[in-house]
């Protein structure tokens, strides 16, 4: 699934729209590779941010399951 390219042009170094996008693919759309490489930089982006914690151990989750025959 592609974001709109000048959209994404804007908000490829902005954490939160990557956080977004991976929960938006993860959740609800079940694209999981989509949404690990958005977690991946979401966690480049903001190491340091107090929900980082709580999205490795949901990206761990997701590894699991794509592990297990996700998509």
């Amino acid at each position: 699934m592609q974001v709109p390219g000048i959209i994404w042009h804007l908000f490829s170094d902005f954490a939160d729209a990557h956080l977004n996008l991976a929960i938006l693919y993860d959740i609800y759309l079940q694209f999981f590779y989509d949404a690990h490489d958005h977690y991946q930089r979401y966690l480049e982006l903001a190491p340091e941010d107090e929900t980082a914690k709580k999205v490795k151990l949901w990206l761990q989750d997701l590894q699991q399951r794509m592990l297990q025959g996700g998509n």
